[in-house]
């Protein structure tokens, strides 16, 4: 059996901006806020992006799906929270793509130059040939 995984290609659902109290260490001095290189990013993925791995008691099922995470994405890049977004209907699959996008590192987003919290859709595709 082979197991073919695609993963997830950016997609920031509307990024929260901090707070004040939280955005005064995240915002680019307005001395700079004229040279910010990208004054708009979307969350992205830091290097390489972990592969789930496919799961004995899934394969041994025949289960194959394609679970969509939706991952909270703090102003330091840090994985603050997971949720199914769509479901493979397997539990496992689930689990294992869940996993995988808990522990990819990812660069936070910008908005108008400054560094914000932020969500990412990481795509996990499970298939057996």
């Amino acid at each position: 059996m082979k197991i073919q995984l695609a993963y997830a290609m950016v997609a920031v659902l509307m990024p929260s901006v901090l707070t004040a109290a939280g955005a005064s260490d995240a915002t680019v001095p307005s001395e700079q806020q004229t040279a910010c290189a990208s004054p708009y990013r979307s969350v992205e993925i830091a290097g390489i992006a972990s592969i789930p791995a496919y799961p004995e008691s899934a394969r041994e099922a025949g289960a194959t799906g394609s679970v969509v995470v939706d991952v909270f994405v703090d102003r330091f890049g840090s994985v603050k929270g997971t949720r199914i977004a769509k479901s493979a209907g397997n539990i496992a699959l689930d689990s294992a793509a869940r996993i995988a996008a808990a522990r990819t590192r990812y660069r936070p987003a910008i908005v108008k130059c400054v560094i914000v919290e932020a969500h990412y859709l990481f795509y996990a595709d499970f298939t057996s040939q």
